[in-house]
């Protein structure tokens, strides 16, 4: 069977849908008290998106905060697939999608930091073409866009 995923943006009313998420993917604290912030500030530059299988299940998070127009650079808070998700080329399509509606909005790159004890996820952002901006305890990496 062909899955098929769609994006729902996430507001303070659908935040049942990110309870949910949180449950199924373990989030960290500080992310998910960073979401929890945005949800109930509803700032018009703080996005948080869940993706969703056919059967309207959640299996993924993207928390994206499109800094100032002087910076034009978007930065990744959040970027969590579910396990049964992941390796299918879902991330990269997400990223790719995301990378073309920040430079469609004036940003020239997209930014994410990682613990360093986060290999997995950094080996993948360098798979997809992102670079190392830091060499510290958080590594940033970004993409031109």
């Amino acid at each position: 069977m062909k899955w098929h995923y769609h994006i729902q943006f996430l507001n303070n009313q659908t935040r049942a849908i990110f309870e949910t998420i949180n449950e199924q993917l373990e989030l960290d604290k500080a992310r998910v008290s960073a979401i929890e912030q945005a949800l109930e500030a509803d700032n018009r530059n703080e996005f948080i998106i869940a993706v969703k299988d056919n059967d309207e299940n959640p299996v993924g998070l993207l928390f994206i905060t499109a800094d100032t127009p002087a910076d034009k650079v978007w930065t990744i808070d959040s970027f969590a697939l579910a396990p049964e998700v992941q390796k299918q080329g879902l991330g990269r399509l997400l990223n790719q999608t995301i990378a073309e509606w920040a430079a469609d909005s004036g940003a020239n790159a997209l930014q994410i930091k990682l613990a360093k004890t986060e290999t997995e996820a950094a080996a993948f952002l360098t798979h997809i073409g992102y670079q190392v901006k830091t060499d510290a305890e958080i590594v940033t990496f970004q993409l031109t866009v």
